[in-house]
Protein backbone atom coordinates (compact mmCIF):
# COMPACT_ATOMS: atom_id res chain seq x y z
CA UNK A 1 0.00 0.00 0.00
CA UNK A 2 1.35 3.74 -0.59
CA UNK A 3 2.13 6.00 2.00
CA UNK A 4 -0.14 8.94 1.37
CA UNK A 5 2.14 11.76 1.08
CA UNK A 6 -0.03 15.04 1.42
CA UNK A 7 -2.35 16.30 3.42
CA UNK A 8 -5.47 19.19 2.70
CA UNK A 9 -6.05 22.06 4.22
CA UNK A 10 -8.15 25.15 3.72
CA UNK A 11 -6.75 28.54 2.86
CA UNK A 12 -7.80 31.64 1.36
CA UNK A 13 -6.79 32.30 -1.93
CA UNK A 14 -6.05 35.82 -2.99
CA UNK A 15 -6.56 36.44 -6.67
CA UNK A 16 -6.64 39.79 -9.01
CA UNK A 17 -7.38 41.02 -5.85
CA UNK A 18 -10.18 38.98 -5.00
CA UNK A 19 -10.34 36.65 -1.87
CA UNK A 20 -12.40 33.53 -1.37
CA UNK A 21 -12.04 30.14 0.96
CA UNK A 22 -10.42 27.07 -0.96
CA UNK A 23 -8.15 23.76 -0.17
CA UNK A 24 -4.76 23.44 -1.26
CA UNK A 25 -3.06 20.14 -1.04
CA UNK A 26 0.40 20.18 1.23
CA UNK A 27 3.22 17.92 0.98
CA UNK A 28 4.01 16.25 3.98
CA UNK A 29 7.47 15.53 5.93
CA UNK A 30 8.39 13.25 7.98
CA UNK A 31 12.31 12.65 10.30
CA UNK A 32 14.10 9.74 8.98
CA UNK A 33 16.68 8.89 11.25
CA UNK A 34 19.56 6.75 9.95
CA UNK A 35 22.00 4.69 12.22
CA UNK A 36 25.12 3.01 11.12
CA UNK A 37 26.60 0.62 13.22
CA UNK A 38 25.29 1.14 16.50
CA UNK A 39 25.94 4.70 15.47
CA UNK A 40 23.67 7.39 14.86
CA UNK A 41 24.90 9.77 11.27
CA UNK A 42 21.79 11.28 10.18
CA UNK A 43 18.60 13.13 10.63
CA UNK A 44 16.47 13.48 7.48
CA UNK A 45 13.35 15.79 6.55
CA UNK A 46 11.85 13.99 3.69
CA UNK A 47 8.77 12.84 2.25
CA UNK A 48 7.19 9.62 4.13
CA UNK A 49 7.67 6.36 1.73
CA UNK A 50 10.66 4.77 0.72
CA UNK A 51 12.77 4.80 3.62
CA UNK A 52 14.41 2.13 2.97
CA UNK A 53 15.91 3.05 -0.24
CA UNK A 54 16.53 6.37 1.51
CA UNK A 55 18.73 4.97 4.27
CA UNK A 56 20.56 2.62 1.91
CA UNK A 57 21.02 5.52 -1.22
CA UNK A 58 22.86 7.50 1.89
CA UNK A 59 25.19 5.12 2.66
CA UNK A 60 25.66 4.88 -0.98
CA UNK A 61 26.15 8.06 -1.86
CA UNK A 62 28.01 9.21 1.72
CA UNK A 63 30.66 6.65 0.20
CA UNK A 64 29.99 4.38 3.24
CA UNK A 65 29.42 1.58 1.07
CA UNK A 66 30.23 0.44 -2.41
CA UNK A 67 27.83 -2.16 -3.44
CA UNK A 68 24.96 -4.51 -1.86
CA UNK A 69 27.40 -6.76 -0.90
CA UNK A 70 28.83 -4.26 2.28
CA UNK A 71 24.88 -3.95 3.25
CA UNK A 72 24.84 -6.56 5.85
CA UNK A 73 21.65 -5.68 7.19
CA UNK A 74 18.88 -3.19 7.04
CA UNK A 75 16.25 -3.16 10.08
CA UNK A 76 13.64 -0.60 10.60
CA UNK A 77 12.26 -0.08 13.99
CA UNK A 78 9.60 -0.45 15.91
CA UNK A 79 7.67 3.18 16.42
CA UNK A 80 8.77 3.19 20.29
CA UNK A 81 12.21 2.98 19.10
CA UNK A 82 11.78 5.69 16.63
CA UNK A 83 10.25 8.12 18.42
CA UNK A 84 13.75 9.90 19.37
CA UNK A 85 13.79 11.26 15.99
CA UNK A 86 10.87 12.89 16.60
CA UNK A 87 12.25 15.06 19.34
CA UNK A 88 11.89 18.40 17.23
CA UNK A 89 8.43 18.36 15.77
CA UNK A 90 5.13 18.88 18.22
CA UNK A 91 2.77 15.82 18.37
CA UNK A 92 0.33 18.38 17.06
CA UNK A 93 1.66 18.83 14.03
CA UNK A 94 1.94 15.61 12.72
CA UNK A 95 -0.28 13.23 11.88
CA UNK A 96 0.46 9.25 11.17
CA UNK A 97 2.24 9.29 8.15
CA UNK A 98 4.54 12.10 10.05
CA UNK A 99 5.61 9.57 12.81
CA UNK A 100 9.51 9.62 12.88
CA UNK A 101 10.85 6.45 11.22
CA UNK A 102 14.36 5.31 12.20
CA UNK A 103 16.89 2.57 10.12
CA UNK A 104 19.30 0.40 11.65
CA UNK A 105 22.18 -0.25 8.96
CA UNK A 106 25.09 -2.66 9.69
CA UNK A 107 27.78 -2.53 7.21
CA UNK A 108 31.27 -4.21 7.94
CA UNK A 109 33.65 -2.86 10.44
CA UNK A 110 36.41 -1.36 8.40
CA UNK A 111 33.79 0.21 6.35
CA UNK A 112 32.90 3.04 8.84
CA UNK A 113 33.69 3.63 13.08
CA UNK A 114 32.55 6.98 14.10
CA UNK A 115 32.03 8.26 18.20
CA UNK A 116 28.94 7.24 19.46
CA UNK A 117 27.81 10.05 21.29
CA UNK A 118 29.02 12.49 18.94
CA UNK A 119 25.30 12.76 17.48
CA UNK A 120 24.11 12.93 13.79
CA UNK A 121 26.57 14.05 11.39
CA UNK A 122 24.14 14.76 8.77
CA UNK A 123 21.35 16.96 9.71
CA UNK A 124 18.84 17.68 6.39
CA UNK A 125 15.83 19.98 5.94
CA UNK A 126 14.66 19.54 2.67
CA UNK A 127 17.05 21.11 0.05
CA UNK A 128 19.14 22.53 3.14
CA UNK A 129 21.86 20.12 4.09
CA UNK A 130 23.95 20.66 8.08
CA UNK A 131 26.80 18.74 8.79
CA UNK A 132 30.07 17.15 7.43
CA UNK A 133 30.11 14.36 4.39
CA UNK A 134 31.09 11.02 6.10
CA UNK A 135 32.79 10.68 2.92
CA UNK A 136 36.16 8.53 4.05
CA UNK A 137 37.71 8.44 0.59
CA UNK A 138 38.03 9.98 -2.64
CA UNK A 139 35.66 8.56 -5.02
CA UNK A 140 37.37 6.98 -7.92
CA UNK A 141 37.14 8.56 -10.98
CA UNK A 142 34.56 7.21 -13.52
CA UNK A 143 36.22 5.29 -16.65
CA UNK A 144 32.95 4.37 -18.93
CA UNK A 145 32.49 3.91 -22.12
CA UNK A 146 28.47 4.47 -21.06
CA UNK A 147 26.18 6.63 -23.51
CA UNK A 148 23.38 8.48 -23.97
CA UNK A 149 21.51 9.98 -26.64
CA UNK A 150 19.87 13.74 -26.07
CA UNK A 151 16.63 12.31 -27.14
CA UNK A 152 17.13 9.81 -24.48
CA UNK A 153 17.19 12.48 -21.65
CA UNK A 154 14.48 14.50 -23.48
CA UNK A 155 12.53 11.23 -23.31
CA UNK A 156 13.43 11.48 -19.47
CA UNK A 157 12.41 14.07 -18.64
CA UNK A 158 8.96 14.20 -20.46
CA UNK A 159 8.34 11.26 -18.47
CA UNK A 160 9.62 12.63 -15.31
CA UNK A 161 7.21 15.85 -15.51
CA UNK A 162 4.09 13.29 -16.37
CA UNK A 163 4.73 10.87 -13.56
CA UNK A 164 5.76 13.21 -10.16
CA UNK A 165 2.02 13.11 -9.30
CA UNK A 166 3.08 14.33 -5.80
CA UNK A 167 4.67 17.86 -7.74
CA UNK A 168 1.54 17.94 -10.06
CA UNK A 169 -0.73 18.60 -6.89
CA UNK A 170 1.65 20.36 -5.04
CA UNK A 171 4.35 22.01 -6.24
CA UNK A 172 6.16 20.98 -3.34
CA UNK A 173 9.06 18.15 -4.61
CA UNK A 174 11.96 17.50 -6.32
CA UNK A 175 11.98 14.55 -8.45
CA UNK A 176 15.46 11.71 -9.70
CA UNK A 177 15.36 9.35 -11.75
CA UNK A 178 17.57 6.52 -13.09
CA UNK A 179 17.59 5.92 -16.67
CA UNK A 180 19.31 3.13 -19.35
CA UNK A 181 20.91 4.86 -22.39
CA UNK A 182 17.41 4.24 -24.13
CA UNK A 183 15.49 6.58 -22.10
CA UNK A 184 13.86 3.92 -20.48
CA UNK A 185 12.88 5.54 -16.75
CA UNK A 186 14.38 2.22 -14.02
CA UNK A 187 12.70 4.25 -11.05
CA UNK A 188 11.68 7.87 -10.51
CA UNK A 189 11.65 9.08 -7.19
CA UNK A 190 9.69 12.23 -5.64
CA UNK A 191 11.11 14.13 -2.23
CA UNK A 192 11.00 17.26 -0.47
CA UNK A 193 14.59 17.42 -0.59
CA UNK A 194 16.62 16.86 -3.75
CA UNK A 195 19.46 15.22 -2.39
CA UNK A 196 16.54 12.89 -0.77
CA UNK A 197 14.97 12.21 -3.89
CA UNK A 198 18.31 11.15 -5.46
CA UNK A 199 19.37 9.15 -2.49
CA UNK A 200 16.02 7.05 -2.92
CA UNK A 201 16.13 6.58 -6.45
CA UNK A 202 20.04 5.44 -5.97
CA UNK A 203 19.10 3.04 -3.51
CA UNK A 204 16.22 1.24 -5.09
CA UNK A 205 18.81 0.52 -7.53
CA UNK A 206 21.28 -1.09 -5.07
CA UNK A 207 18.57 -2.53 -3.10
CA UNK A 208 17.68 -4.41 -6.31
CA UNK A 209 21.12 -5.18 -8.01
CA UNK A 210 20.83 -2.98 -10.84
CA UNK A 211 24.71 -1.45 -11.80
CA UNK A 212 24.63 2.44 -11.96
CA UNK A 213 27.99 1.91 -14.37
CA UNK A 214 26.03 2.50 -17.61
CA UNK A 215 23.33 4.86 -16.58
CA UNK A 216 22.43 8.00 -16.18
CA UNK A 217 21.14 9.97 -13.32
CA UNK A 218 18.44 13.10 -14.24
CA UNK A 219 17.52 15.30 -11.69
CA UNK A 220 14.61 17.97 -11.72
CA UNK A 221 16.71 20.37 -8.86
CA UNK A 222 20.38 22.19 -9.00
CA UNK A 223 23.58 20.43 -10.04
CA UNK A 224 25.67 21.69 -7.34
CA UNK A 225 29.12 20.33 -6.19
CA UNK A 226 26.94 17.95 -3.61
CA UNK A 227 24.62 16.03 -6.60
CA UNK A 228 27.79 15.46 -8.99
CA UNK A 229 29.67 14.08 -5.56
CA UNK A 230 27.01 11.57 -5.06
CA UNK A 231 26.66 10.74 -8.85
CA UNK A 232 30.08 10.18 -8.95
CA UNK A 233 30.86 8.10 -5.49
CA UNK A 234 27.46 5.96 -6.34
CA UNK A 235 29.39 5.28 -9.81
CA UNK A 236 26.99 6.93 -12.17
CA UNK A 237 28.91 8.35 -15.07
CA UNK A 238 25.74 10.67 -16.23
CA UNK A 239 24.20 12.93 -14.66
CA UNK A 240 21.67 15.71 -15.75
CA UNK A 241 19.95 18.42 -14.41
CA UNK A 242 16.31 20.42 -15.78
CA UNK A 243 17.76 23.18 -13.43
CA UNK A 244 21.29 24.94 -13.28
CA UNK A 245 25.04 23.46 -12.63
CA UNK A 246 26.94 25.46 -10.78
CA UNK A 247 30.99 26.26 -11.02
CA UNK A 248 32.09 24.17 -8.16
CA UNK A 249 29.80 21.26 -9.77
CA UNK A 250 31.05 21.38 -13.06
CA UNK A 251 34.77 21.39 -11.82
CA UNK A 252 33.92 18.34 -10.00
CA UNK A 253 32.48 16.35 -12.68
CA UNK A 254 36.09 17.38 -14.76
CA UNK A 255 37.80 15.70 -11.48
CA UNK A 256 36.06 12.52 -11.43
CA UNK A 257 35.44 12.16 -14.93
CA UNK A 258 31.42 12.87 -14.81
CA UNK A 259 29.45 14.03 -17.95
CA UNK A 260 27.04 16.81 -16.67
CA UNK A 261 24.44 18.07 -18.49
CA UNK A 262 22.45 21.46 -17.28
CA UNK A 263 19.17 23.22 -18.38
CA UNK A 264 17.73 19.83 -19.73
CA UNK A 265 14.36 21.55 -21.37
CA UNK A 266 12.17 20.44 -24.71
CA UNK A 267 14.28 20.58 -27.63
CA UNK A 268 17.76 21.75 -25.93
CA UNK A 269 20.07 21.47 -23.23
CA UNK A 270 23.77 22.66 -21.88
CA UNK A 271 26.62 20.19 -21.97
CA UNK A 272 29.41 21.26 -19.36
CA UNK A 273 32.07 18.41 -19.78
CA UNK A 274 31.77 15.02 -20.78
CA UNK A 275 29.85 15.44 -24.27
CA UNK A 276 31.54 12.48 -25.62
CA UNK A 277 29.02 10.45 -23.84
CA UNK A 278 26.21 12.49 -25.13
CA UNK A 279 25.59 10.89 -28.87
CA UNK A 280 23.35 11.23 -32.00
CA UNK A 281 20.10 9.25 -31.64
Amino acid sequence: METPATARVGILRIRDGQAAPAEDDLVLERAVGVSINGVEVALLMALPGCEEELAAGFALSEGVIRSRADLLAMRVCAPEEAAVVEAGIPRSARNDNQAGCLLRLTVPADLFTADPNAGPMVTRFACGTVGKSLLRREPRRIESAAFVSAEALHAVMRAMTERQSVYRSTGGTHGAAVCDNAGNVIVLREDIGRHNAADKALGHCLLNDIPLSDKALVLTGRASSEMVLKAATAGAPILASMSAATALGVEMAQRYGLTLVGFLRPRRMNVYCGAERIVEA
